[in-house]
């Protein structure tokens, strides 16, 4: 009888050792982006606001995904990940991805902060992080060229990388951001006021005025912001 319940244990033991490898090995393998998104009718006059979780994106899983597409393209408005690096990709599916970041209003746990702490919360935060944890890598791919006012303010992360394709660093986009090293791939970059305000970043960047800026770059849709609540 003893023998049996030894051999019961090692069992158990063996069994449980195999569970904890592979919950912590075995990825789960989110839906695809692609397929989800031929799914839904989208809007292409007023724009669709649509919201994902756990979600696959060019191979890469994400716990959250905000975005609004509009003229058959895409805005990413919020993206998480349980990653250690935070990759933006450049499409999400057939839409190929351009501007990133929105309003605090398009984010329902922002709004629902705002209600209940009666403040704004910091959006680079609310956006971005997976329960504020600090990325060590955050990429954003090239065909990216413009960036909202305030998107990522507050975030933080080791190391930021901006392509090449990067235009437009709007205003106090990543101000009072936590970031080690910020890698520009395009130094003529024009960057509106405050782009890394208050982080040792600050001086990197020199403010460029309107006038300097080719006008012909952008299209209305993409340099223009409207919002409205996602609901």
């Amino acid at each position: 009888m003893k023998k049996k319940y030894c051999i019961l244990i090692v069992l158990c033991l063996v069994i449980g050792m195999e569970v904890i490898w592979l919950g912590k090995y075995d990825k789960k393998v989110y839906p695809d982006i692609a397929s989800q998104l031929d799914s839904v009718e989208i809007n292409n006059v007023d724009g669709t606001y649509l919201k994902f979780e756990n979600i696959s994106i060019q191979g890469k899983n994400y716990t959250r995904l905000i975005c609004q597409i509009k003229d058959n393209k895409a805005r990413i408005i919020s993206l998480k990940t349980k990653e250690d690096t935070l990759v933006i990709p450049n499409s999400l599916g057939k839409y190929p991805v351009s501007v990133l970041g929105g309003d605090w209003t398009e984010i329902p746990e922002a709004v629902e902060y705002a209600r209940t702490k009666q403040r704004t919360p910091s959006l680079g935060v609310a956006a971005w992080m997976e329960d504020g944890k600090k990325y060590e890598k955050i990429v954003i791919e090239e065909g990216i060229h413009t960036v909202y006012a305030e998107s990522f303010y507050g975030i933080r992360g080791g190391l930021l990388e901006l392509p090449k394709s990067m235009l437009l660093l709007g205003a106090l986009s990543f101000a009072e951001s936590e970031v080690d090293e910020v890698i520009v791939k395009n130094p003529d970059v024009y960057t509106e006021w405050g782009v890394f305000l208050h982080t040792k970043h600050e001086k990197k960047f020199h403010f460029t005025k309107p006038e300097n800026r080719s006008d012909s770059t952008f299209s209305d849709s993409e340099d223009g912001r409207s919002y409205k609540p996602l609901a």
